[in-house]
């Protein structure tokens, strides 16, 4: 059987194709081997460490999740409470909005109790229904939808954020139940 040779890189003098180092000049062979990519996998080593470590990271995800959700409950129910008060002393608003306003914000206090166990389901009903209002609340005064608009951009970052925490959240999840 005949031997295959290469030549060196380095110095051009002629090696067997299974060596690691030139003969004459000593420095390093490419290796003629064909290999593929490295494949790196996402699989989660088989350690004690390693299933602490994504339980810290599945908690992170969730707290994201749920703080968005906390954020929106919170200024939902302050704005249930204004509105007491306003509705009484105003008869242009209806006597029965602070109690849609206060069901948005026990919607919203649900919610942010759900995403404790199921973030991203709850994540994304957050901002459907936060959207599906403000959009409601445009047609019927698109002078609304100016008003707080900072603030209805931020919640809406907040939201879209929290959706994607639930979803690392969802992806992470069966790599701690496998190990």
């Amino acid at each position: 059987m005949a031997e295959s040779t290469s030549p060196c890189p380095h110095c051009g003098a002629q090696n067997d194709s299974l060596a690691a180092f030139c003969g004459a000049c000593g420095k390093a062979l490419p290796d003629s081997r064909a290999s593929g990519p490295r494949l790196v996998t996402a699989e989660l080593p088989d350690s004690n460490a390693a299933r602490q470590l994504v339980g810290e990271e599945l908690k992170a995800h969730v707290k994201k999740a749920k703080g968005a959700l906390l954020a929106v409950a919170i200024i939902q129910t302050i704005f249930a409470l204004i509105f007491f008060p306003v509705a009484r002393s105003n008869p242009e608003i209806a006597s029965f909005v602070p109690f849609v306003v206060l069901a948005i914000a026990a919607i919203y206090w649900a919610l942010f109790v759900w995403a404790g166990h199921n973030p991203l389901p709850a994540a994304i009903v957050g901002l459907v229904l936060y959207v599906t209002i403000h959009l409601l609340d445009a047609i019927a005064d698109p002078s609304q939808l100016a008003r707080g608009i900072l603030i209805k951009i931020l919640i809406v970052v907040a939201l879209s954020r929290a959706i994607n925490a639930g979803i690392k959240y969802r992806r992470l999840l069966p790599q701690l139940k496998q190990a």
